[in-house]
């Protein structure tokens, strides 16, 4: 039946935020389009939001997101889901799965029934978890951010490539869609796929995420002196080693602004110790920031740096646009797709291109957009309206196909 003839419930799956406490970065994504979806109008959808686990299906509300302190032991369950892992264990796996497990329990509140020729989509693709005890879903369209773990292997953990990996080559091929965030990353996705002989449906969208941040004039108390800013997680993809190099070059030729690194720990202990070991030349890191920080970090710095070799849309320099800051970004395909006209970009492979492009901020000779004209630049409202209306789409794409026949 055609899902513009009747009401169509999307049942969103959103178990391992559930689960890990919503600290990551995605996990930020999930409870923002969480938010917003309930009060989102596309066509006939509607969107229930829960988590599909071995017992069943249950739902979920808005205080099952807030969001658990990194090593906040007394929340965590028992680590026992490595244990019943239905493929072999191979070497660090054990470990992995004790340090990124985080919850048995989902707070989640009603066991519910679903159909089994309902829709089911994945808003956060539950590799990490014990997928293959799940209820199958005959319909399931999948968000993926990116494939990171199979297209830019080196630089992830190799126990969450390999884990990425099985249940890609499990779960895709039944897949009814896939939605990314960004053209770049579709493509990316798509090329990767292909490449690796995994198959994929036809019907697949992008959208654009969000920034609810806003630009508020800091009191004088709040001021400080100019800064250069850094939002992420601590992981090789950052090309976090060349900002170090590039910061480290930009003192010695006499720069003396300080370099803050606001983002969690990602297990790459030794580019933690790098930084670290920086601190006395002006590096001050920001391991456990919430929310009301981000927007002060943001909000007091000068310049904000975004060096990634590799990134699925961005969220960052959004948030930096909608502060009016001065940008400098590598020059990869994602950053130009989303406002090329509005960055400072520099050689993603080159610490002198960065270093000179920080010495030109401190002079003040670097370009800083309001914002305006940017196809990147959504509030998170506009971005879960984008987000429904691929589902929309793909749904009502497939329907008439079906009715078709």
């Amino acid at each position: 039946m055609s899902c513009t003839r009747q009401t169509e419930t999307i049942y969103v799956n959103i178990a391992a935020t559930l689960r890990f406490g919503g600290i990551t970065g995605i996990q930020r994504v999930v409870r923002k389009l969480f938010d917003e979806l309930h009060q989102t109008t596309v066509g006939n959808l509607t969107f229930v939001f829960g988590a599909n686990t071995p017992k069943g299906c249950y739902t979920a509300a808005a205080e099952d997101l807030i969001p658990i302190s990194a090593g906040s032991e007394s929340q965590l369950g028992k680590l026992t889901l490595f244990q019943r892992l239905p493929f072999p264990i191979k070497s660090g796996l054990r470990t992995f799965y004790r340090r990124y497990i985080a919850r048995d329990a989902y707070g989640t509140k009603h066991l519910i029934k679903i159909p089994k020729n309902a829709w089911e989509l994945e808003l956060d693709s539950p590799w990490i978890d014990d997928w293959r005890q799940y209820p199958q879903f005959r319909n399931t369209i999948n968000l993926l951010y990116d494939v990171t773990p199979l297209s830019h292997g080196e630089y992830c953990q190799p126990e969450a490539s390999y884990l990425f990996v099985k249940w890609l080559k499990h779960n895709l091929p039944k897949s009814r869609g896939i939605i990314s965030i960004s053209q770049a990353s579709l493509c990316c996705i798509l090329t990767t796929l292909q490449r690796n002989n995994i198959s994929f449906p036809s019907n697949c969208r992008f959208f654009y995420l969000g920034s609810n941040l806003t630009n508020k004039p800091l009191s004088l108390t709040q001021q400080s002196n100019p800064y250069f800013l850094f939002v992420g997680s601590i992981a090789p993809q950052k090309n976090i080693s060349l900002l170090l190099e590039a910061y480290t070059e930009c003192r010695t030729r006499g720069g003396d602004w300080p370099l803050v690194v606001l983002g969690r720990s990602a297990g790459f202990n030794q580019l933690e110790r790098r930084i670290i070991a920086l601190s006395d030349l002006g590096i001050v890191w920001l391991n456990n920031a919430k929310d009301n920080d981000l927007q002060q970090t943001y909000a007091a710095c000068s310049v904000v740096i975004a060096p990634s070799v590799w990134e699925g849309f961005g969220l960052p320099l959004v948030e930096a646009l909608s502060f009016q800051k001065t940008v400098i970004a590598s020059d990869i395909e994602v950053y130009k797709e989303l406002a090329a006209g509005a960055f400072n970009f520099f050689d993603v492979t080159s610490v002198a291109s960065l270093a000179k492009r920080m010495q030109e901020a401190e002079q003040g000779g670097l370009y800083r957009s309001d914002g305006s004209n940017i196809p990147g630049l959504l509030n998170w409202q506009q971005s879960a309206f984008l987000f429904a209306d691929a589902v929309f789409q793909i749904l009502k794409e497939i329907t008439q196909i079906e009715d078709d026949l």
